[in-house]
Order: structure tokens, then C-alpha cells, then sequence
């Protein structure tokens, strides 16, 4: 169920996305917002769907991913909390390029109509094509890590970054999790190697994987992992 107005301009604008934006145009912008509610696997959207509307992920994970003549996906990216999906196929009038599927549990998404005609939004909408090509380029980023450990410490320091927390002195904790299979996905790697380095980073201490979160009890330690340093 969508929340009455003020309450979703205080959801929405405690987003860094939305920074550019006055109170009034924000207003505008979320007039026929609604929200969507989707268990893991259930589709946002199909890719070659016409593009009518942005999506801000408000939690969860929604998980990009490309179309072969194979019939297999490619992931391209994860997305979470505060990020902005659609905005370069909706300036372009076409259709979207990526499926989006929820990747987790309760996952909400706010669907905003959005006319890329209106000059009010211009600077605005070329933010946000800039920052979905930046968060393409670290998924970029961690598949070129030469090994399946740099990978994860790659994505691992990624989702700290953007959605992390402090833990307890010197930890980060990302508040939600991902599971081996689907970090395997995104990386292009065997689940089973994946596996094997995580069960060796619990027994290290270096950084819990579940479910349900993330947690780093110090990050500084897992960059220095096999000689690692991160970007």
C-alpha cells in the first residue's frame, strides 16, 4: 500500500538520489507513485517491455539481468536501497534493455510515471543516468578481480560502501543479505567456489555471509586478504 503524501516525500527524500530536486519538484515527481511489493523471483519487469516509469528500490535487492539468444541471463547488476533503475530507457523512449527481478524477500519498489519531456527534470535525470552507469561500472569492477576471493572482497567492500552501517567499533553491517548462489550469479563464478571462500572467511573472522545481512568486523582486514587491495 502507497502512504499518504507526506509520508512518502519522508521516505522518498532522505534518498541522496533526490538531492537535486526542490521539495516542490520532488512533489511532482511522486504524484502517481505507487509501490510494489515483490517475494524473490517475482519480475519488476521484462526486458523489451515498453519504459514508462523509473523504479527506486526502497528495500530489498532487485537484480538486473540480460537476455541471451541462449536463453540464459547475465547478471549485470545488483540493486538496493536508494537506487534509481529506468532512467536511461525511459529518456530514450524505448523499451527496457535488462530483465528486473526481486532477489530478496519483502522487496518494495517505488514505481514513478515519469515524463522525460518536462524541463524541470532535465539536469536532474542526467544525475541519474550517471549514477546508474557509475554503479554498472563496480559490477565491472569486481568481475575483472583476477580470482573468485578477490571477486567477493570486490562486492563485499562495494556493498559496505553503499549500504552499509557501523558494527560494534570497527565493523560495517549491511542489512541485507545474499545468498552463494546468487553472489555466484553476479560474480560468473561456481557457487561451490564461492562456498569454499566464505566458509574460510567465517572460520578467519574476516566477514559473515546470510540471508539476512552482511557483516565486516574489519574491513581494512579483508582488503589486505591474499595481498588485495581494493580501487
Amino acid at each position: 500500500m502507497t502512504p499518504d503524501r507526506a509520508t512518502l516525500l519522508a521516505e522518498v527524500s532522505r534518498f541522496p538520489i533526490f538531492r537535486g530536486l526542490s521539495g516542490e519538484a520532488l512533489q511532482r515527481l511522486l504524484e502517481r507513485a505507487r509501490y510494489v511489493e515483490l517475494e524473490t523471483g517475482e519480475v519488476l519487469w521484462d526486458a523489451g517491455t515498453r519504459a514508462t516509469a523509473l523504479a527506486l528500490v526502497t528495500d530489498g535487492w532487485i537484480e538486473l539481468s540480460r537476455p541471451a539468444r541462449s536463453g540464459n541471463q547475465t547478471v549485470v547488476g545488483l540493486f538496493g536501497p536508494g537506487d534509481l533503475l529506468g532512467m536511461a530507457a525511459r529518456l530514450r523512449g524505448g523499451n527496457y534493455p535488462n530483465n528486473a527481478t526481486a532477489a530478496s524477500p519483502r522487496t518494495r519498489v517505488l514505481r514513478i510515471p515519469f515524463d522525460p519531456s518536462n524541463p524541470e527534470f532535465r539536469d536532474w535525470s542526467s544525475t541519474c543516468v550517471l549514477r546508474f552507469e557509475q554503479l554498472l561500472n563496480l559490477t565491472v569492477d569486481a568481475l575483472t578481480a583476477p580470482g573468485v576471493e578477490e571477486r567477493l572482497i570486490e562486492l563485499t567492500l562495494q556493498l559496505c560502501d553503499r549500504f552499509g552501517s557501523a558494527y560494534r567499533s570497527t565493523g560495517i553491517r549491511v542489512p541485507l543479505g545474499l545468498t552463494r548462489a546468487q553472489a555466484s550469479r553476479l560474480l560468473h563464478c561456481r557457487v561451490e567456489s564461492v562456498i569454499r571462500v566464505l566458509s574460510a572467511w567465517g572460520r578467519n573472522d574476516l566477514a559473515v555471509w546470510n540471508k539476512h545481512e552482511i557483516i565486516v568486523p574489519n574491513p581494512g582486514k579483508l582488503e589486505r586478504t591474499a595481498g588485495y587491495r581494493s580501487k
